[in-house]
């Protein structure tokens, strides 16, 4: 029997990079897996088995119709990955409020968006699992990352009290923070010879509640 037969996994930016690897291992698992993501053409994962569900994370009427529509149709959530987000390597001098804003809005606030709306229903089956995707920018100051580093840096905080506050409702709640990963987000940020230089960063886990 697969480890996650009958279990109903959300996951944000399901539909390319990290998100999407994930969404798979889900269905392989054999969880229905949803990829909410912002994309609206389906045929982005051709024959993938998960089902992919338009979201806008910045917006929590968008995020409530989606949660709404995924617990009705299923009848639970069971797994949350918090995935979707947006990067920009720019010099702090350089950096727009408009970018640091579009950043934080997107990385730190549609993690809590999407979190707060679906840990209500989990709250009410009281179980369930959240794992939001942070980074390694989020930990260390690296060069050009002013907004990409200090929404990640936010999201693992976020997780730490999501994790404290949710626990009571039988809510896990972890955060991931990854080295560099080659995904379509990575190759829009860097160029192909400075992803060429990239060591054998390792992926940084930081449990925010046991398991």
């Amino acid at each position: 029997m697969k480890r996650l037969a009958g279990k109903v996994a959300i996951v944000t930016g399901g539909l390319s990079g990290i998100g999407h690897a994930v969404a798979q291992r889900f269905a392989t698992e054999g969880a229905v897996a949803i990829a909410a993501d912002l994309a609206t053409d389906a045929t982005v994962i051709g024959g993938d088995p998960i089902s992919p569900l338009r979201v806008d994370i910045t917006d929590p009427s968008s995020v409530d119709g989606m949660v709404r529509a995924v617990a009705d149709k299923h009848g639970r959530v069971d797994c949350l990955v918090n995935s979707a987000g947006v990067a920009q390597d720019t010099p702090f001098l350089e950096l727009s409020l408009e970018a640091f804003d579009r950043m934080v809005a997107v990385n730190l606030c549609g993690s809590f968006i999407v979190g707060q709306a679906v840990a209500r229903v989990m709250a009410h089956q009281r179980c369930g699992s959240i794992v939001n995707v942070a980074s390694i920018s989020g930990m260390v100051g690296s060069a050009g990352r002013a907004g990409y580093g200090a929404s990640k840096g936010g999201v693992v905080i976020l997780s730490k009290v999501m994790a404290v506050d949710l626990a009571p409702f039988g809510i896990r709640v972890n955060v991931l923070a990854p080295g560099p990963v080659e995904t379509p987000l990575v190759a829009q940020v860097h160029t192909a010879s400075a992803r060429a230089q990239y060591g054998p960063f390792p992926t940084v886990i930081l449990v925010a509640n046991s398991p």
